[in-house]
C-alpha cells in the first residue's frame, strides 16, 4: 500500500509536467499511465473499503489515454462504490464516472452492471434542468456518455426496462453527443420495442442531425439518421432518394414529421393538465424549426427544391392543418381544463399549417425557380415562432413544478 501511495504523490508533480509541455513532457505522461495502472490495481484489492477507493481515485490524474489495461480487467470493484455514494455528492459522481468513461472506452462488452448502479445513474440523469442543479452538467454528460456505449443493457431483462422509460431515451440525447446517440439509435431502431418508443419522440430523434454539424451528408452517422428514419418513421426512401444528396435528407424529415402529425395517438392524452400537452408543442416548435429555419440551425444543408415544396412540404402542411382541428376537437370532448389548454394547442398547430400552406400558394404564384429566392420567401413570421416558444417554455415550467412536487 505505502509502494502504491508513493507512486499516486509522484504522479502529482509527473501530471504537471505533462500539462506545461517541453521535453520531458512525454516521460511524464508515460509515467502517469504507470501510476493509473498502479492506482486500478490497488483499487481491484479484495475487500477493499469503498472510502479508500474513492480517496485514491481523488489522486488520480485525468488524460485522455486511449486504454488502461488494469481496468478493464474488473469492473465489479467499480460498480460496488457507487452503491457508498449519494447524489449530492456530485464530485465523486463525477470522479467514479470519468474512471469508468474511460474504462468502457474500448469495448461495448462490459459486464452488467447491478440494477441499483444503473438506478443511481438514472436518478441522477431525473434531475430537472434548473440553476441549483448546473453543478451536476458534467456527471450527466459522462453518465451519458458511458451508457450510450453499453448496446447491450438496453437489451438486458433487468437493465432494458429502466432504460426504456420514455424520460431516460431523451435525457440521454440531451446530454451526450450525437454521433454515439445516433450510432446507438440506429441498433436500437430494429428492436420492436425500441421502434415503438422512438416513433414517440422525433423533435428528439431531429435535434441530433443539426448537431452534426458540416460532417458531409454522405458520412456514415447520416445514413444511420436516414435508415433509422425509415426503419422508424416508415418515410419513403425511393421518393426521397432521388433528390440527391442532403435533399434526401431534408425530404426524408418532412416525410416523417408528416406521418407522426398524420397518426398522432390523442387517446394517449388526458388532458387534464397543461403540461400533457407538452409533447405535441415539442412536435410543433421541431417542425417549424426543421420547415422555415433549416440554414441556420445545419450549415451543411442546401436549400430544399421547388420539387421538395410542392410535394412533400404541401402534405405536411395539410397534416399540420388536420392534426390541429383534431387536438381542439379532442379537447372539447374531455375535462373543461383539457378545453382551455387543447384548444389552445390545436388552434397553434392549425395556425402554424395554414401560415405554411399559404406561403407555399405565395411561392408557387411568384413562380420564383432559384433555390436560394425561392427559400427565402418561405419565412415564419417572428410573432408566431415566439408563440410557439413562449407556449413550449409555460409547459415546461409546468412539467418542472410537477417533477419538483412529486
Amino acid at each position: 500500500m505505502i509502494r502504491y501511495i508513493a507512486k499516486l504523490a509522484r504522479g502529482k508533480g509527473y501530471y504537471l509536467c505533462a500539462n506545461s509541455g517541453g521535453d520531458n513532457a512525454g516521460h511524464a505522461q508515460t509515467r502517469i499511465i504507470e501510476l493509473m495502472d498502479a492506482a486500478y490495481e490497488f483499487c481491484v484489492v479484495p475487500r477493499l473499503p469503498a472510502e479508500a477507493i474513492i480517496y485514491t481515485l481523488e489522486l488520480v490524474p485525468f488524460l485522455d489515454i486511449p486504454k488502461i489495461s488494469t481496468i478493464n480487467d474488473d469492473f465489479s470493484w467499480l460498480y460496488g462504490v457507487f452503491e457508498h455514494i449519494t447524489l449530492t455528492d456530485e464530485l465523486h459522481l463525477e470522479c467514479l464516472l470519468r474512471v469508468l468513461s474511460r474504462a468502457l472506452s474500448s469495448t461495448e462488452g462490459a459486464p452488467k452492471p447491478p440494477v441499483a448502479f444503473l438506478q443511481t445513474l438514472v436518478r441522477v440523469l431525473a434531475l430537472p434542468c434548473l440553476p441549483q442543479f448546473e453543478r451536476y452538467s458534467d456527471v450527466r454528460s459522462l453518465i451519458s456518455k458511458v451508457v450510450c456505449r453499453q448496446y447491450l443493457w438496453f437489451l438486458n431483462d433487468e437493465l432494458g426496462p429502466i432504460l426504456q422509460q420514455h424520460w431516460v431515451w431523451a435525457k440521454l440525447a440531451q446530454f451526450s453527443d450525437a454521433q454515439p446517440y445516433i450510432a446507438l439509435g440506429e441498433r436500437l431502431s430494429k428492436k420492436p420495442e425500441w421502434k415503438e418508443l422512438m416513433w414517440q419522440d422525433l423533435p428528439v430523434w431531429l435535434a441530433q442531425v443539426w448537431r452534426l454539424g458540416r460532417l458531409p451528408d454522405d458520412s456514415d452517422y447520416f445514413h444511420m439518421f436516414r435508415d433509422t428514419l425509415q426503419r422508424v418513421w416508415d418515410t419513403n426512401s425511393d421518393e426521397a432518394k432521388h433528390l440527391g444528396g442532403d435533399q434526401t435528407t431534408l425530404a426524408m424529415i418532412f416525410m416523417a414529421l408528416e406521418n407522426v402529425w398524420h397518426h398522432l395517438a390523442l387517446g394517449n392524452f388526458s388532458w387534464d393538465r397543461h403540461w400533457d400537452c407538452l409533447p405535441l408543442v415539442l412536435l410543433l416548435e421541431s417542425t417549424a424549426s426543421a420547415v422555415f429555419y433549416p440554414l441556420s440551425i445545419a450549415c451543411t444543408f442546401h436549400p430544399p427544391s421547388r420539387h421538395l415544396k410542392d410535394t412533400v412540404l404541401v402534405r405536411l402542411a395539410a397534416a399540420l392543418i388536420r392534426a390541429g382541428i383534431q387536438v381542439s376537437q379532442e379537447a372539447e370532448n374531455n375535462l373543461e381544463l383539457g378545453k382551455n389548454s387543447g384548444n389552445e394547442v390545436g388552434q397553434l398547430i392549425t395556425k402554424v399549417g395554414l401560415f405554411l400552406n399559404q406561403e407555399l400558394r405565395n411561392l408557387k404564384q411568384a413562380d420564383v425557380v432559384t433555390q436560394e429566392n425561392s427559400w427565402e420567401v418561405l419565412t415564419i413570421e417572428d410573432s408566431l415562432m415566439a408563440e410557439i416558444t413562449s407556449m413550449r417554455m409555460t409547459f415546461e415550467e409546468e412539467a418542472t413544478s410537477e417533477e419538483d412536487s412529486i
